[in-house]
């Protein structure tokens, strides 16, 4: 990471709740490089799902982006990630699948049973 600077990167094509604004890039914040590792930790030994909140522009979407390149670089042939972003009402609203770090499949208006009936072919491709 460059002295004196944030590192900066392009943003992934991910599920956002709200549209990010800052751009096609973002900037590392030094705090990301310390919760990263808690965040996988978390992830490889607890659950395989983790939900980061925060108030509004606090920086979580950003955050989000930051853990799903990480991830998907450490762990590129070993998982499917699966993004997917939930309204107010905890309901499913979109979701991308992705398989060794590329996006696979992407539903835009999504519902529950969508997002299980997807879940479920790739419960069953894994088994």
């Amino acid at each position: 990471m460059p002295i004196g600077r944030e590192e900066r990167r392009k943003l992934p094509g991910l599920p956002f709740q709200y549209e990010y604004g800052g751009g096609e890039d973002y900037y590392v914040r030094e705090c990301y490089e310390e919760y990263y590792p808690l965040v996988e930790q978390f992830v490889l030994t607890q659950e395989s799902c983790l939900t980061v909140t925060g108030t509004p522009d606090i920086g979580t979407s950003v955050f989000y982006a930051y853990c799903f390149d990480e991830f998907c670089k450490a762990h590129r042939d070993e998982w499917i990630v699966v993004a997917v972003t939930y309204d107010k009402n905890e309901e499913a609203t979109q979701f991308a699948v992705y398989e060794d770090g590329v996006e696979t499949t992407r539903v835009s208006h999504a519902d529950e049973d969508t997002l299980l009936t997807v879940l479920r072919g790739l419960q069953h491709q894994l088994d």
